[in-house]
């Protein structure tokens, strides 16, 4: 997934403030 932020993130309940990829 790409967050709101546009970073690219694994799985997270709210994309805006998913974590970036390597959690």
């Amino acid at each position: 997934e790409v967050s709101g932020a546009g970073i690219r993130c694994a799985e997270s309940p709210t994309p805006e403030t998913a974590t970036p990829v390597g959690w």
